[in-house]
């Protein structure tokens, strides 16, 4: 019986070695995504393994199928890529459980417009 603890300490150890892959969208000149990737490559509590891509990289359940973790945002100067193909995508993505979206910047003022 106390088999199972060790078992599920050890799956969940397991787990947690494995790096969280990050997509970091950056599709305006303006953007701050290479200071974020570079941010996160240097966390050392965490092993996060980052791309920087652009809204035609994640806009299919195959693509997203490499990450985790997309970062979306904007840089307050209406730069964004984003396309309806990538939304439509990322939000199948979120319901199916098989990641997550983090908005950061001004995402708020052009979330709409998508």
């Amino acid at each position: 019986m106390r088999i199972l603890p060790l078992v599920l300490l050890l799956a969940s150890s397991a787990s947690l070695a494995a790096p969280i892959r990050v997509a970091i969208e950056s599709g305006d000149a303006n953007a701050s995504s290479a200071e974020l990737a570079a941010q996160l490559a240097d966390d050392t509590w965490f092993d996060f393994e980052v791309t920087q891509v652009t809204a035609d990289q994640v806009d299919s359940a195959a693509e997203l199928a490499s990450y985790d973790v997309v970062v979306i945002g904007d840089s307050g100067h209406n730069g964004v890529d984003w396309t309806s193909e990538m939304a439509t995508a990322l939000d199948a993505w979120v319901q199916a459980g098989s990641g997550g979206v983090v908005g950061v910047g001004w995402i708020d003022f052009v979330y709409a417009e998508v």
